[in-house]
Formats: structure tokens, C-alpha cells, sequence
């Protein structure tokens, strides 16, 4: 059935050739629509499942509140040769400069609330901001300012609340707008300001995550072009292979952004990830072809070959690798499910291209011309033919050296796997040298950090006295926290009016008003924030988490309260039990859609297994790399069991497919001619998609680079275990069918 389909397509590449180039054209121009309507996605709290409870409860606190997300403008005093230039961050002139941003900040539209030293000193004189610098100097020495001011005096904040982290577009209108009010504060000499924080970080990754498609997409395009040049040594084959992959990835960028399909930290690879799975496809149809023509078959006959019999194991091929992809789709986040989609649009329109569009230009190239003419297969493709029929052979008559040398690697790769951390943070995101970067760590360095949790309390009137009281006992169990620089809810300023919280509610409310930031307007809501001070990681996220939820729990609460958490290192918390859910079940369903596949291709249990098990051993040795080379799993990395399992699975069935053959022809160098035979397709398919990984790490992102180093590393084992463990087991399993038929 299905080489009657492929048969069919062969005879419409020819004789409607023209027709198939003038469509694929007309649907890339529909395409190019769809990619103008792109957009991008930094915000990592859109990239997880949308019911977790840290998700849901941001939403409510930008409801209630206006804004969550945490902007920060450093303030520092640095050297300068000018005699004019201030030394202390109490200057007057700095002051009055800081009140001019805080003045322009205020009137952003995204910006909710804005906080600064400026903001005590205006309370205790006035409103005004006194000239007199020795003045300024004493009152702000007292210890309360500590965490406004550093303790040497050379720098200040001035924080501002938004919700523009929610839209890249609002992120981005909303840093040129607060740079915009920066240069108009006219600061004086000797002083120089930062600006970091969440916005800032949500812009950057956006205009990174562009930049990414872009020169990613170029990069893999030209690694692979080299590569196919170098094979063949021939520039119009390696143009020729790369044309329908040109067409797939402009299909799936219009496909993207019909469907509102984002580009996000992992769907700005698609472009490279697209061309590296789907050049195999040319390179197997081309590869076919040349073969064809060089038996001296006529043009017509070649194609009508290449695709029914080639086409027919790369249908088989393809239909593994989309269920490792399509497997993503069952992930309980947006970025994954996202990732599974898109990538299953450039594996399906790659396929389609090589097998349609492509047999359509050879045919209309070889009615002007010798296509084929010393195109015979040589350069390094000869090279790793030969290597490949040599290794072969020694796999053939050292089985057991392979298999101590296997079972070695396996051992390292275990003790790599105990080494590997999970980790998940917007730094890692970024490159260490943006200035939003930069500037976050010197925020760090000054003032301990910015990153917060928030705790939203709930009741029929926050400005109940017993309310207030319980939040007080849970603010100062938070303060005693190893990691906590400073906690403020709406109990500071009734105590700073009373020094005590009355027991009077009616009190209370000449305080607490709908102007407090800290509580909503129909004072349901109020917030409890600690800004924190450590370094990031799953570990520490884990246990601040932990930390924060037995304080809750140990408060005595009054009856209808009720507390809910927010902030970075809760969402890691609770994204942790989904990570490790979503890689079980993806790779599950993954992994047993390609062996279900492979077993039904085969008709074989035994050989359908024996095909996984590079694809097994490909994922724990890269693993073991990860841990070795010290690149952490994120959630980016979700996929890659279940998208190794779909690539890598195509090499242990061509390896086994071939091995069946070459028995029934001369079953004393089965293995060896196996090897040395499909290894070379093989080879050439795995460099290729090698190449348009590894494109990946010309990406500014770390995270995008990682992923790159896996995919590349995962391939690279899934051929080497092909072309090594495949053979090897089927060498002992031919000695022990021997063994059982008395033949030795």
C-alpha cells in the first residue's frame, strides 16, 4: 500500500513537475504571511501549566494589586577625575535627581508604585529635600535605612512595580520608557545608574530569543552546508539537499505563527532543530538517486526508485521521529507542548519537501543538463565508509573488546547521571554580559539581591486587629530566616503611627487606606513580601519554599484566612514534582509509540528492541555528559528523551535492516558489510544533523546552547551505539543461533 502511494507521488513529481515548484512556491508565499505574524514569549510564568497554584496566584495579586513584577534602577556613586563629582549617595544633588525619576515613573502606564530612600526623607522634613548635605548625612545613618542604603554609602535603589513582565511588548515599551526617564533626571557627575529586574530581563530575552532564530537558523544552514560539500565535494548536491529543508522551515514559521504558536526560549531552535532532523530525508533521496543513475537508469526510472523503495523506509523513519515529537504534546506545560508542535510541522514539512518538492527540481535540472555527472559518492563519505567497513570487521571478530569498552562508558555515564543539578533561573537565560545582567549582580553585591517571595493574605477585612496580628507573628518568623534581607507588609505603617497594633479595627483604618500599596481596595487582600538574598538553585529554591510554607502553617491564623504563596523560587518548587511527571510520562509515551513502531516495521519483538537500544544507551551517556560537563537540566530539556528515542531510532533500524540483508547474501560478513554499507548513509545523516544542532551554541542564551550540546551529544551516541552495540549483540546472537544449530 504505502509503496503504491510513494509510486503514485513519483509519477506526479514527474509529470506534473512545473506544477508541484509553481504550488510549493505559492505556499511558501502564504507562509511568509504567517511568519509577520510571529510573536515572542519571555515570561516564564507563561511557559508552565497554567493551573499551578503559583500561576494562579500571581494573576490574582496583579488583579488585586496592579502589578507584581519587581523593576530596579541602581543608583551608584563611582570614581571620577571631575572636582565637581559627588562621593556620597546623600548628596542633595543625587536626591533631587532620584525624586525626578521617581516623579517621571509615576506617570508610566505600566509602572503602579514606586519606592526610595527619597520617599523617608521627604516624609521626616516635610516633603521637601533638605540642601543641607550634613544634615542629609546624619539622618540617614540610622540603621533603619540599611536596606535602602548600602552600608558604605555608594549606592541606593529606587523600585518600581508593574505588570508590563506580563507582554513583551509592554516589557519593552516600558524600558525605553524608563530609560528615557533616567537621561531626563539629569543625575550629577560621579554617579551612575543601572536598570535591572524582571521587565528588564523579559525585554532582553525577548529581543535575544529573535536574534536566536535568525542567526541560529544562518549558522545551521551553513555548518550543514560545509558538511554536505565535504561529503560529496560537490557545492550544487549540498545546495540542492538544503533547498526543500529552505522550504520545510519557512512552512513551519508560517505554521507557527498562523496557529499563535510563540517563540520562546526553546521554539526560536526550531528553524535549526528542523534542518538538522530533515536533511537526512534529502540526503537518503538524493543519495538513492545518484546511485540509480550511476546502474544507468533513465531520469524517470531513478526517481520512481529512489522514492519507492527509499521513500518507503524514510516513511518509517519519519513516522518514529514524529512519535518522539509528537509525545510532547502530552507534556502538562505550554513551552513543551509548544516545542512538540512546532517540531512535528518541521518534520512532516521537511518529509514532504524531500519527497515531492525535490524530485520535482531534479527532474526539471536533469532536462537541462547531466545532474549526476561525477557525482559519485566520495570525499569524506568515501572516508567514513572505508572506517566504518574496518570497524565492522573488528566488531565481527573482538566482540568482547567492544563490549568491556561499552560497559565502561556505561559505568562513567552512571557516576555523570549522580552529578547532574536541575536548574532554572532567568540568569541562566541571559548572557553574563547584557548590562541588565550586570547590573542585577551588582544589586547583589550592594544590597543582597532583589529576589522576592510574597505572601497574599485573604480575609473578610484585613484591617481586622487580629488579622494584622497574625501577620505581624508571621512577618517576624520570616525576618529570622538565614536568606531573608527584609520583610514589609501593612503592619509596618500601623505600627510606625501606633508603635503597637490597636486593638481598635476603626484605628487601624485611619492608617490602612486604599492608597496603601500593600492592601487592595475593598481590603480583602494584603501582602506580605520578603526580598531574599542567595544564590539560585533547585536546591535552595526547594528549601526557602519548604521554609516559608511551615511559617504559614505554624502561624495561628483567625477563622476565614487563608494564606497563599507567590514568587520565583515557589514556582521552581512547585514545578518540580510537574518536571519530573512530564519527563515520565512524555518519555513513556514517547518512547513506546517508536518501539511499537519499530516492532510493527520489523514484525520482530527482538529486532524492534534491539533497534531502542541505542536510543537507551544514547540518553543515559548523555546524561552522564551533562552531569560531567556540568550543564543542568531545565525545564527546556523536558523533551529530549522522547526526541532522542524519535532520531535516534532510525540508525539501530537502517543498522538492523541492513544486517538482515546482507545475512540472506553471505552471512559470514553480514555485520561488517551491514556496518560498512547503510553506516555510510548514516554517518552523513548523522554529521548533518550534528551540524544543525550544534548551530545552537551560537546562540547568546546559555540555556540554547546547552540544548544544542545535548541534541548533538544524543546523536552522536545514538549513531556510535548503532554502529558499535548493535552489531556487536547481533554478533552473539548469530554465535549462539550457531551454537544451537551444532554448527560450531
Amino acid at each position: 500500500m504505502l509503496k503504491r502511494v510513494l509510486s503514485g507521488v513519483a509519477t506526479l513529481t514527474v509529470r506534473y513537475s512545473i506544477i508541484v515548484i509553481l504550488v510549493c512556491l505559492l505556499f511558501t508565499i502564504i507562509a511568509a504571511n504567517g511568519i509577520t505574524l510571529l510573536s515572542t514569549e519571555s515570561n516564564m510564568e507563561k511557559w508552565m501549566p497554567q493551573d499551578m497554584i503559583s500561576v494562579q496566584t500571581g494573576k490574582l495579586i496583579r488583579s488585586e494589586f496592579g502589578g507584581s513584577d519587581i523593576g530596579v534602577v541602581l543608583v551608584k556613586v563611582v570614581p571620577s577625575d571631575d572636582p565637581q563629582a559627588v562621593q556620597d549617595i546623600r548628596d542633595p544633588l543625587v536626591l533631587e535627581a532620584i525624586d525626578r525619576l521617581e516623579q517621571r515613573l509615576h506617570t508610566e502606564e505600566h509602572v503602579y508604585r514606586v519606592f526610595s530612600v527619597v520617599d523617608a526623607v521627604k516624609a521626616a522634613f516635610g516633603g521637601e529635600i533638605p540642601r543641607d548635605e550634613e544634615l542629609l548625612h546624619t539622618f540617614l545613618s540610622d540603621e533603619s535605612f540599611q536596606g535602602l542604603i548600602s552600608k558604605d554609602f555608594g549606592a541606593t535603589t529606587v523600585m518600581f512595580w508593574t505588570d508590563a513582565g506580563m507582554s513583551d511588548v509592554s516589557a519593552g515599551e516600558l524600558q525605553r520608557c524608563v530609560e528615557e526617564d533616567i537621561s531626563q533626571a539629569s543625575f550629577p557627575s560621579g554617579v551612575e545608574v543601572y536598570l535591572t529586574g524582571l521587565p528588564s530581563m523579559i525585554y532582553e530575552i525577548s529581543k535575544l530569543i529573535n536574534e536566536v532564530n535568525r542567526q541560529t537558523s544562518t549558522v545551521s544552514l551553513l555548518f550543514i552546508f560545509i558538511i554536505l560539500v565535504s561529503a560529496y565535494l560537490s557545492v550544487r548536491l549540498g545546495i540542492l539537499q538544503l533547498l526543500p529543508m529552505i522550504f520545510g522551515v519557512s512552512w513551519t514559521l508560517g505554521s507557527m505563527g498562523y496557529l499563535g504558536i510563540p517563540l520562546n526560549i526553546v521554539t526560536a531552535t526550531v528553524s535549526s532543530l528542523t534542518l538538522g532532523v530533515g536533511i537526512g530525508y534529502a540526503i537518503h533521496i538524493l543519495g538513492r538517486y545518484i546511485e540509480e543513475r550511476e546502474r544507468g537508469l533513465n531520469v524517470e526510472d531513478a526517481i520512481h526508485i529512489s522514492l519507492t523503495e527509499t521513500g518507503a523506509a524514510l516513511t518509517a523513519a519519519m513516522g518514529t521521529t514524529l512519535a518522539g515529537f509528537a509525545a510532547m504534546l502530552a507534556g502538562n506545560s505550554p513551552i513543551v507542548r509548544q516545542l512538540g508542535a512546532s517540531l512535528s510541522f518541521g518534520l512532516i514539512y521537511s518529509f514532504l519537501a524531500a519527497i515531492i518538492l525535490l524530485p520535482s527540481v531534479i527532474y526539471v535540472l536533469e532536462r537541462r543538463g547531466s545532474l549526476v555527472k561525477g557525482a559519485e559518492m566520495r570525499g569524506v563519505v568515501k572516508l567514513a565508509e572505508r572506517f566504518l567497513y574496518a570497524l565492522g570487521g573488528f566488531e565481527a571478530r573482538r566482540p568482547y573488546v567492544i563490549a568491556v569498552f561499552l560497559i565502561v562508558l556505561t559505568l562513567v555515564s552512571f557516576y555523570g547521571i549522580s552529578m547532574l543539578k536541575i536548574e532554572e533561573s532567568y540568569e541562566r537565560m541571559m548572557p553574563s554580559d547584557l548590562p541588565v545582567i550586570q547590573a542585577y549582580h551588582k544589586v547583589e553585591d550592594e544590597f543582597g539581591g532583589i529576589d522576592t517571595m510574597m505572601i497574599l493574605v485573604e480575609a473578610d477585612d484585613v484591617r481586622d486587629p487580629e488579622v494584622l496580628k497574625a501577620m505581624d507573628a508571621l512577618q517576624k518568623r520570616i525576618a529570622t530566616e538565614k536568606w531573608v534581607v527584609d520583610v514589609t507588609s501593612p503592619v509596618d505603617g500601623v505600627k510606625q503611627v501606633y508603635g503597637y497594633i490597636p486593638s481598635s479595627k476603626e484605628d487601624v483604618a485611619t492608617v490602612l487606606n486604599p492608597n496603601n500599596a500593600d492592601v487592595s481596595e475593598d481590603f480583602r487582600y494584603a501582602l506580605i513580601t520578603a526580598r531574599l538574598s542567595y544564590p539560585r538553585s533547585r536546591e535552595r529554591d526547594i528549601d526557602i519554599s519548604e521554609r516559608f510554607l511551615e511559617a504559614m502553617n505554624a502561624v495561628p491564623l483567625p477563622e476565614g484566612v487563608e494564606l497563599r504563596i507567590y514568587g520565583d523560587p515557589y514556582g521552581m518548587y512547585e514545578m518540580e514534582p510537574l518536571r519530573q511527571e512530564n519527563l515520565r510520562r512524555i518519555s513513556m509515551i514517547g518512547v513506546t509509540l517508536v518501539t511499537l513502531i519499530a516492532i510493527f516495521y520489523f514484525k520482530s519483538p527482538f529486532k524492534g528492541l534491539l533497534s531502542l537500544t541505542p536510543v537507551v544507551l544514547a540518553t543515559l551517556w548523555t546524561f552522564g555528559m551533562m552531569g560531567l560537563a556540568g550543564i543542568p537540566f531545565g525545564m527546556h530539556m523536558t523533551g529530549v528523551i522522547a526526541m532522542t528515542a524519535g532520531l535516534g531510532i532510525d540508525f539501530g533500524i537502517h543498522i538492523t535492516h541492513r544486517y538482515g540483508e546482507e545475512l540472506r547474501r553471505s552471512p559470514d560478513a553480514a555485520v561488517q558489510r551491514a556496518v560498512g554499507g547503510v553506516g555510510r548513509e548514516l554517518w552523513a545523516a548523522a554529521a548533518a544533523t550534528i551540524a544543525g544542532f550544534l548551530a545552537l551554541v551560537s546562540a547568546r542564551i546559555p540555556m540554547i546552547g546547552d540544548l544544542g550540546i545535548v541534541l548533538a551529544t544524543a546523536i552522536f551516541f545514538c549513531f556510535f551505539a548503532a554502529v558499535v552495540f548493535v552489531p556487536t549483540v547481533l554478533v552473539f546472537a548469530g554465535r549462539r543461533n550457531m551454537m544451537k544449530t551444532g554448527e560450531v
